[in-house]
């Protein structure tokens, strides 16, 4: 049986794996979004396109882990000390959260060349 050591590193590698794959993909999209026709360099505007795609799909995979985060830690603490924590306080925090989510994805969608 593997030890608690060796279930962490297969844990990790596992994770890299996913997290090069999603790369993997998010380049993948966003040349097919961006470059036309693929020629020995690429235009300014097909540069331009591909570092806002970029930015884009990296500040929404930032914005997810962060809620994703905050919720598994607030889950974790509720269930630590559930007196403290009710699920009505989950859920009403977990509301404010995603409307603040909704407003930086929004401001960030008016600042930026969105592609797609």
């Amino acid at each position: 049986m593997p030890s608690d050591y060796d279930l962490e590193r297969i844990k990790e590698q596992i994770l890299l794996a996913n997290i090069q794959e999603l790369l993997r993909k998010i380049s993948q999209r966003c040349f097919d979004e961006c470059v036309q026709l693929p020629d020995v360099e690429l235009r300014g505007t097909e540069r331009d396109c591909l570092t806002n795609c970029m930015d884009r799909f990296m500040d929404s995979l930032q914005l997810v882990s962060r809620q994703y985060f905050r919720r598994r830690s607030r889950q974790h603490r509720s269930r630590k000390n559930p007196e403290k924590y009710s699920c009505k306080d989950v859920d009403d925090d977990d509301d404010d959260d995603d409307a603040d989510a909704d407003e930086n994805v929004n401001e960030s969608d008016e600042d930026e060349n969105v592609v797609g």
